[in-house]
């Protein structure tokens, strides 16, 4: 037997909370499914890829002592036709879920809930939950934008987790063309929970990690020796009853040494203004030829002038920021994408730092004022220079 009477909008928040899990591509359908049960407040809603699973819970009215397995897309489309109050029945006999809204009603064919696979939510190796506030988590993953999107470069294709003293983590993400960190503040001391060798979170959980914590409250990693649990928690560190959970495995691979690549000092840095850097920015991706964005900056004493040109013709664009350098003048190239995303993954600041060597050089950006060591800066992102000649 399975029953429910729920808001239709809280279904829509559990199913969407759950969807980052969801695999619309798999071949075993029972990856593309949600699976529902009764749970003490209402319904309990899963989904697994077998990579990733996510728990979400919605109140409601709901009776009965069995699970079902039901296609998400087609249980998300239902819901997404109607407001108010939906009632859910399962036909045990012909494996089905007859949704109702007012005078409306769907059937739902449905899997069989013996073929659901078993879900190890406790990691291997697992210790006490690394806990800080939703909103630092969610600047500290954030960086996933800046890690590898092809699956096969084993090592940058994810976020390390890295410990900075007995209070903080470090998030790091890199591409091989530019790099970018941001710490986390724990609330709660760090010093005796061991971290593992392997702490790469793939770069699709990290947003999915990312979109949960961003409205706020205490949130919980705790890393295993090939997996990880993530969740709400209390001021202890304590899971919070009913508030979903999400498991996953972490990547295969080791992250690079990216402090080797960092130079420990700089020969230039140039002070300007976030958002006139960033209209610039905008105004030469609108007339990049090719697919890098390439862009020629002249870093001068009191500009910055942004340049590119199309080589099949006289067209271009040429753009001119205020700006203040320290250092002798220096000219090299960049992929303009890659500067407005470092400007959006340090929050847009008022004021940017852009520390330079020679040419070819590692290029870091910071918000504010640059720090004496560039890896005691907490957050930056390090972009390399393209060669343009």
């Amino acid at each position: 037997m399975f029953s429910a009477q729920i808001n239709v909008s809280a279904l829509k928040t559990a199913l969407n909370t759950v969807r980052s899990a969801i695999s619309p591509r798999a071949a075993n359908e029972i990856n593309k499914c949600v699976r529902l049960e009764v749970g003490p407040a209402g319904l309990v809603i899963t989904a697994t890829s077998g990579l990733i699973a996510i728990e979400a819970h919605a109140e409601c009215e709901a009776y009965g002592d069995e699970a079902i397995v039901v296609p998400h897309d087609k249980l998300a489309m239902v819901c997404g036709l109607y407001d108010g109050v939906l009632s859910l029945q399962f036909n045990a006999n012909r494996r089905r879920l007859v949704v109702k809204a007012g005078k409306s009603e769907h059937t739902l064919a449905c899997l069989d809930s013996a073929d659901w696979p078993p879900i190890a939510w406790e990691p291997e190796g697992a210790g006490l939950a690394l806990v800080a506030e939703g909103t630092a988590w969610a600047r500290g993953f954030a960086v996933a934008n800046h890690a590898s999107q092809d699956e096969n470069r084993y090592g940058l294709n994810g976020v390390n987790v890295e410990r900075i003293g007995d209070e903080g983590l470090r998030c790091v993400a890199t591409d091989g063309s530019r790099l970018a960190w941001a710490d986390v503040e724990c609330t709660l001391p760090i010093g005796a929970i061991a971290i593992p060798g392997k702490q790469l979170v793939p770069v699709e959980v990290a947003r999915a990690l990312v979109r949960s914590a961003a409205g706020g409250g205490s949130w919980g990693l705790r890393l295993g020796q090939r997996s990880a649990a993530w969740g709400q928690v209390d001021a202890d560190g304590q899971p919070v009853n009913g508030a979903g959970r999400m498991w996953f495995r972490l990547v295969e691979g080791e992250f690079p040494q990216y402090q080797m690549v960092l130079p420990a000092s700089y020969k230039r840095t140039v002070k300007l203004e976030g958002a006139a850097l960033s209209r610039a920015l905008k105004a030469v991706c609108l007339t990049a030829n090719d697919k890098n964005n390439s862009v020629r900056a002249a870093f001068e004493a009191s500009r910055i002038l942004l340049t590119t040109q199309d080589s099949r013709d006289t067209s271009g664009v040429k753009v001119e920021v205020d700006a203040d350098l320290v250092g002798t003048p220096l000219s090299t190239g960049f992929n303009a994408s890659f500067l407005a995303d470092a400007l959006a993954l340090l929050g847009n600041p008022a004021q940017i730092v852009v520390s330079l060597g020679d040419v070819l050089d590692p290029v870091l950006l910071t918000a504010g004022a640059p720090a004496a060591k560039t890896v005691e800066t907490a957050e930056a992102v390090v972009v390399m220079p393209m060669r343009l000649d």
